[in-house]
Formats: structure tokens, C-alpha cells, sequence
């Protein structure tokens, strides 16, 4: 499970918290009392636009939003706290099926975020907005996923490939683990739901070599409540689809 960073103890003298500084920013130090209701005051403002922009027809704004998003998740709790009670996080977890390809980066990019600053309530919050039902539907678009099934599902009307194809698979899988290693409820979905993407996930770990392996190995171990080890021998593969929900 993600553990929560230590936070440092506020000095005199130092900046206050930015929840819309760009990524990268220096972390800051915990605000005061007065200037977390001040930034949630500043991010309840800005939250209202970034709702209108998830929804608007164009792909590039409705991308920039999510990286905005992203953005505000990564340099501050505040932010996130916001996004979590205005309903934006529940928006997002729709956006991973979106057609254009800048959009899904854009919202995986901040769910993932938004669960590691703000922990197992956003993770929740996540699955109880049905996200395994938009993320087990993105995967079986994946090209590398839908190769080892035998039998794919039609692909999604409009859906744009993504320009690099195995990256969009290892943020999904990446995704796919932190929610499954943060919620049991995300684990039985995906038992109930999404045992037909578990020995693609298996034989594409048991490639053995790069980021696709590597993800495909943490998300199967995370499903299976076991080692990333075991979950890329081609033998568990087989013990998998035996004893799933035992």
C-alpha cells in the first residue's frame, strides 16, 4: 500500500503552500490554519472552471484540465481535498474511456496523483465512482492486452490509439495496482469483473524484460494479493484461472 509522506514541520519565514504551483515545484511547508482556508478558498474557485473544462467538447481543453489536476494533486493536500468533495475526481474516473488519447493520459495521470497525496479516502472515492468498470474497459483496449485474450471485445467507437501504445498500458497498470493494493472492494470487482485480463496480465510479465513486464507483474500481484515474482511465472498463470476467489 502507498504510504503517506512525512510532511515537515512549518518554518518562520517560508512561503506558503501552492496547490496550482506547476509540477516539479519544490515541496513546501504545512500551512498554517489561516492559509489552508485561504488555498481552499483559492481552489474552490478554481475547481468550478476545471469542472466546466472536463466537460467541454474539445479534447485539448478537456485534457488541459486533467493535467491541471494532476498539477494540484501533486504540490498540496488541499487541492485534492477540494477536487474529492466537488465531484472531480468522480468526472475524471469517466475520462479514462475517453476517446482522445491526450484525455486518458491526462486523467490517469491525476487519479494517480490524487490517490497518493490524498490516500485511502481518495482511492475509495474512486471505486465507489465505478473507476474499475472505465479502467478494466480501457485495458481490453490496450493492444498488448487484447492479444492474449481470446476472445477481445469490439474496440470502442472513436477511440484514438495512443501515440505511444505500451506507455498508455504501464500508466493503466500502474493505476490498476495502486487502486487494487489501497481497497479490498477494488479487488472483488476485479474478481468479479476482470479475471478475463489476468493471464494476458500474467504472460505479458512473464516476458520478463521491460516497463510493460514490470507493470503487468505489480497490477497481477496486486490482484492476487501476492509477490510480482510469483505473479510472472507462467505457472501461476495456470493456478490463477483455477482458484480465482478462492
Amino acid at each position: 500500500m502507498v504510504g503517506k509522506a512525512a510532511k515537515p514541520k512549518r518554518k518562520l519565514g517560508s512561503s506558503r503552500l501552492n496547490p496550482m504551483a506547476a509540477p516539479g515545484a519544490a515541496a513546501e511547508d504545512v500551512p498554517t490554519a489561516a492559509e489552508e482556508k485561504q488555498l481552499e478558498a483559492e481552489a474552490e474557485e478554481q475547481s468550478g472552471r476545471i469542472l466546466s473544462d472536463l466537460r467541454h467538447f474539445s479534447p485539448e481543453v478537456r485534457a488541459r484540465a486533467a493535467h491541471l489536476v494532476a498539477s494540484m494533486a501533486s504540490t498540496g493536500i488541499v487541492g485534492v481535498k477540494v477536487m474529492l468533495r466537488s465531484g472531480i475526481i468522480s468526472l475524471l474516473t469517466g475520462m479514462l474511456c475517453d476517446g482522445a488519447a491526450e484525455v486518458r493520459d491526462g486523467a490517469v495521470s491525476a487519479l494517480r496523483n490524487c490517490g497518493i497525496r490524498g490516500g485511502d479516502a481518495v482511492w475509495t472515492a474512486m471505486v465507489k465512482a465505478d473507476v474499475m468498470t472505465t479502467l478494466l474497459a480501457a485495458l481490453l483496449q490496450q493492444p498488448v492486452i487484447r492479444g492474449g485474450l481470446e476472445a477481445a471485445p469490439a474496440e470502442r467507437a472513436g477511440w484514438e490509439p495512443h501515440p505511444d501504445v505500451l506507455g498508455e498500458t504501464c500508466q493503466l497498470l500502474d493505476l490498476l495496482w495502486s487502486i487494487g493494493e489501497s481497497s479490498e472492494d477494488a479487488v472483488a470487482r476485479f474478481n468479479a469483473a476482470g479475471m478475463v485480463l489476468l493471464a494476458p496480465l500474467i504472460s505479458l510479465a512473464a516476458t520478463g524484460g521491460g516497463p510493460a513486464a514490470a507493470a503487468a507483474a505489480t497490477a497481477a500481484a496486486a490482484a492476487r494479493k501476492e509477490t510480482p515474482a510469483q505473479a510472472a511465472s507462467s505457472a501461476a498463470a495456470a493456478q490463477v484461472c483455477g482458484r480465482w476467489g478462492g
